[in-house]
């Protein structure tokens, strides 16, 4: 039988929950051998060797992990013990819960500012500070790198009373920016600027951009849409909560920029334009949990249905509130960024390429690959042509009519 038992986290889970079975008439008692220090303003911290209170919702004991800055420097061992006593008779069982350190990960990023000289209209200059991650030999590897735009939620602002976290705390709390740096078998460039809350309330909401969301937006124009090592047909953008938000915002201004969006526990506001994300169709993905205390699953089903009644398509993943526990099912950001399946399919993600007039001079210019093009004839009728370069001043074009079209009309 055994007694010791132990698990590995990643570095993002806040809390471990252990389903304890014993004899009906038995008592079970769970304590933790470290002090805990709890997210949130109202969460409640855990002192070391105080019995966890059982959770009937669960099932069973979430045995904290500390959630300070500094916990998340080092990786952090928390080791449960789990007594069972029923009548003379006692045995206790230990579990070992090791989370995850990614320093290493958190190195890899600058922390950088940016000054934004403000719109010109309502929103004055200010210094907009961000992490940035580049691939190592990025500047002269002759190579075009997609980038991605982070948007952190609520809990990792600044600038205002009870906001007070440092920049680095955007990469520790939760894998929006570094999971694309450390999970994925690619070379990404990703952008995670921090809100500063004596400049706006929000990222953007709804159909406006706040301050922030204007001075993120600029950056990523100025500062890496302008630049040739960027892929500008592979530029991402992903939030959530609060940055789900903004990045709704984002995309109903500017839907041409980005090739993919991954949002999660986002809202929108009762007179969003939902036509701004026609553009984006196919290359959205929606997640979310049931029972979400912060921003209702409701607000997820209400987006979802506009969607799909405008036909604009779109992926989703959603989570019971069983699935995602600790603190409390808002937090289903945890799942999503973990998910390989969803990380690969935003980076699958490219802009659609814009159909471009062709002269039959440049046609005649072109090497010998091959050209699609669409013809309409005298008749009116529309075929798919390819043109074919054979030699100088020379092509071969061959297309087809649809079947409607051939038993109607002329046949080529």
């Amino acid at each position: 039988e055994t007694d010791t038992y132990s698990v590995n986290v990643q570095s993002d889970i806040y809390g471990v929950l252990i389903k304890a079975e014993a004899p009906k008439n038995a008592t079970v008692t769970v304590t933790a051998d470290k002090d805990a220090y709890a997210y949130g303003k109202t969460a409640k911290n855990y002192e070391e060797g105080t019995p966890i209170e059982y959770d009937e919702t669960l099932g069973g004991y979430v045995v904290m992990l500390d959630q300070t800055l500094e916990g998340y420097d080092s990786e952090f061992v928390q080791t449960a013990t789990i007594k069972v006593e029923n009548g003379n008779k006692s045995k206790e069982y230990k579990v070992t819960i090791t989370r995850a350190c990614d320093a290493e990960t958190y190195a890899k990023f600058k922390e950088m500012s940016y000054e934004y000289a403000g719109n010109g209209d309502d929103v004055s200059g200010f210094t907009l500070n961000y992490n940035v991650y580049y691939p190592e030999g990025y500047e002269t590897s002759g190579k075009k790198y997609p980038v991605i735009l982070a948007l952190h939620g609520d809990g990792q602002s600044t600038g205002a009373e009870g906001y007070t976290q440092p920049l680095s705390m955007v990469l520790k709390r939760y894998q929006m920016a570094t999971t694309w740096v450390k999970d994925v078998d690619e070379d990404v460039i990703v952008i995670a600027p921090q809100e500063d809350k004596s400049q706006s309330t929000y990222w953007g909401y709804g159909n406006e951009l706040g301050a922030c969301g204007l001075a993120a937006y600029d950056l990523l124009e100025k500062e890496f849409l302008s630049k040739d090592y960027v892929d500008k047909d592979r530029v991402y953008i992903t939030g959530l909560s609060l940055g789900g938000m903004g990045t709704y915002a984002m995309l109903e201004n500017h839907p041409d920029t980005f090739a993919g969006a991954l949002i999660d526990a986002g809202a929108v506001s009762d007179d969003y334009n939902y036509e701004g994300l026609r553009a984006m169709s196919g290359r959205l993905y929606i997640c979310h949990a049931e029972g979400d205390p912060s921003v209702p699953y409701s607000s997820y089903e209400t987006i979802t249905s506009k969607l799909k009644e405008l036909g604009i398509e779109y992926k989703t993943t959603t989570w019971t509130a069983e699935e995602v526990f600790y603190p409390h099912p808002h937090f289903s950001w945890t799942p999503m960024y973990a998910s390989e399946d969803i990380r690969n399919w935003l980076l699958s993600q490219r802009l659609p390429q814009t159909e471009e007039e062709i002269t039959a001079e440049e046609m005649l210019e072109t090497t010998e690959e091959a050209v699609s093009f669409e013809y309409t004839d005298g008749f009116g009728y529309t075929s798919d042509l390819v043109y074919t370069s054979t030699g100088e001043n020379t092509a071969t074009i061959t297309g087809q009519y649809t079947e409607d079209e051939v038993e109607s009309g002329p046949a080529m």
